[in-house]
């Protein structure tokens, strides 16, 4: 925790972590795998490549960003890495919800970082809040306010 807050204003606060609900997630993905490879004519040493690629996308999702993102009132976002107590201004923030799970890409000095989330790392009502800082802000910053993807070449009309 940095030795100095951003600001005295009250601001919503959210720690990001690794979700356990998608590492478990992963791993019964893993299992029905294993029994869907297992059932099929494929060779049964196919099933070594399962234990393979539970542990690369389980080592990724270990390695998700973690730390504390602060949204003050006056559309500012801060990001402090854990063991760290240096704040950083971001760049830019968008939430894509698909229901329980969500992804939060943070532009942090010219570079993307995105933290994959759940239920359990991201409740509902931090997610509404977030949402509505998000709606309430975007129209103040516009690179928060764009898509990752553009949706036309040739840009807005």
């Amino acid at each position: 925790m940095p030795a100095s807050s951003p600001s005295s204003a009250p601001s919503l606060r959210l720690e990001l972590r690794p979700s356990r609900v998608l590492a478990a997630a992963l791993i019964v993905l893993a299992a029905l795998a294993t029994l869907a490879v297992l059932r099929s004519n494929l060779p049964v040493l196919s099933v070594l490549g399962v234990p393979v690629l539970l542990a690369l996308a389980l080592w990724q999702l270990q390695r998700a960003p973690r730390g504390l993102l602060v949204l003050l009132p006056g559309g500012e976002a801060r990001w402090v890495p854990r063991g760290s107590d240096e704040w950083r201004t971001l760049d830019s923030l968008t939430l894509q919800r698909r229901g329980p799970l969500c992804v939060l890409s943070l532009g942090v000095q010219g570079r993307c970082v995105r933290w994959p989330g759940a239920s359990d790392t991201l409740p509902f009502a931090d997610a509404r809040l977030l949402r509505l800082w998000l709606d309430r802000h975007r129209s103040a910053d516009p690179v928060a306010a764009s898509d990752a993807i553009p949706t036309s070449p040739q840009g807005p009309a």
